[in-house]
């Protein structure tokens, strides 16, 4: 492992790019100092981002001297640092040349500047942030580039041997901490756990899977000892396998089963209900008395309900009112006829479907109850 020293000197692209950094921004400070003593307006973000440059600058340093620089989670924190102070950098020096290009126009202007030693500080100024800058932008294209990168490989081929070997164990190491690779498992039949199958160290093949001829002469299967266990060989798990496949077609055979005999207990319970319903619907429909016309059958009744011995026709005690025309059927003799609100006297209108009846023409027969109303 080399010392520190040993590290910095061996970084040769790092070396090369602090010298650089540190020429572009001693320039830059002594350029804007100067015109900060000129009483020249300077913002703050331009002494910010020589501050914020400069310790980047030793954390590259001490990084490089530990050959941790390109190697440690902090990689992504200190690229992005880096890329905000190219940034501030490129802002001061975009107003430099727009200062420089405003006071050059006119020469009365230009001279006084002179005059005064202006353009000289504009000048360090600008060239030291040039300078920054291009030293920012290598260290943040070394940063973000992977270990692997041709990037990389590129901007580390003219560092000393050992440093190189030291880097290399170094980022191996944190990829192992950082990025651990993903375990391996070994293959598992879908939906069963071996675990939960007999593992038979041996290619005896059990006699419950064997016709009872060959189970006779079949050698014994050895008892194994508890705490004895080996791994199967790959004859025994040729022979676990179809086991485990032959309990698990089982399995979903079962549930597929239960899901048919659920299924078919659903639909029975369905019939049922629509046939309650079917029933209760009609059950309400005998009982309620519908006022439209249908085309009533009128029921056998006796040859001594209609009779034409005035001493034998019933006490006519009710009157109704009809609710609709009625014709009678030319078929049924015992029928009467009658129109639209035409007044009938009744008999008994309790409990019948069919009331024995009195026109106004003085008929006697019977007349449909859905088609007249009781008066009181």
């Amino acid at each position: 492992m080399p010392s520190p020293a040993q590290a910095l000197l061996g970084s040769r692209f790092i070396l090369a790019t602090s010298f650089v950094y540190l020429l572009g921004w001693i320039l830059a400070i002594v350029g804007w100092s100067d015109l900060s003593s000129a009483n020249v307006s300077i913002a703050g973000l331009v002494w910010f981002s020589l501050v914020l440059a400069i310790f980047l600058w030793l954390a590259i340093l001490g990084l490089a001297a530990g050959s941790a620089l390109h190697a440690g989670s902090y990689r992504a924190t200190l690229s992005h640092l880096v890329l905000l102070d190219l940034v501030m950098t490129a802002w001061c020096a975009d107003n430099l040349v727009v200062f420089m290009n405003q006071t050059s126009q006119t020469t009365v202007t230009a001279a006084v500047m002179a005059a005064a030693g202006l353009t000289d500080a504009l000048n360090l100024a600008t060239a030291g942030s040039v300078l920054l800058m291009m030293a920012q932008a290598l260290l943040v294209l070394y940063l973000t580039a992977e270990s692997s990168s041709a990037v990389v490989s590129f901007l580390e081929r003219w560092d000393a041997q050992e440093v190189v070997e030291d880097r290399a164990a170094r980022r191996k190491l944190v990829q192992s901490v950082y990025y651990p690779p993903a375990p391996q498992l070994p293959p598992v039949l879908a939906g069963v756990s071996p675990m939960t199958f007999p593992m038979p160290t041996s290619t005896t093949v059990p006699s419950m899977y064997l016709s009872p001829a060959a189970a006779e002469n079949a050698p014994p299967v050895p008892n194994i000892a508890p705490g004895s266990m080996q791994m199967p060989t790959p004859d025994a798990l040729s022979l676990a396998l179809p086991m485990a496949a032959v309990a698990a077609t089982q399995q979903q055979r079962q549930q597929q089963e239960q899901q048919q005999q659920q299924q078919q207990q659903q639909q029975q319970q369905q019939q049922q209900q629509q046939q309650q319903q079917q029933q209760q619907a009609a059950a309400a429909a005998a009982v309620q008395p519908t006022y439209s016309q249908p085309a009533a059958a009128a029921p056998t009744i006796s040859d001594s309900a209609v009779n034409d011995d005035e001493s034998d026709l019933p006490a006519f005690t009710y009157r109704a009112q009809a609710l609709f025309a009625y014709t009678a059927s030319p078929d049924d003799p015992q029928e009467i006829s009658f129109k639209k609100d035409e007044i009938l006297d009744i008999a008994n209108p309790h409990g019948n479907r069919w009331w024995q009846a009195r026109n106004a023409q003085g008929q006697v027969g019977i007349a449909p109850s859905n088609y007249l109303k009781l008066l009181q």
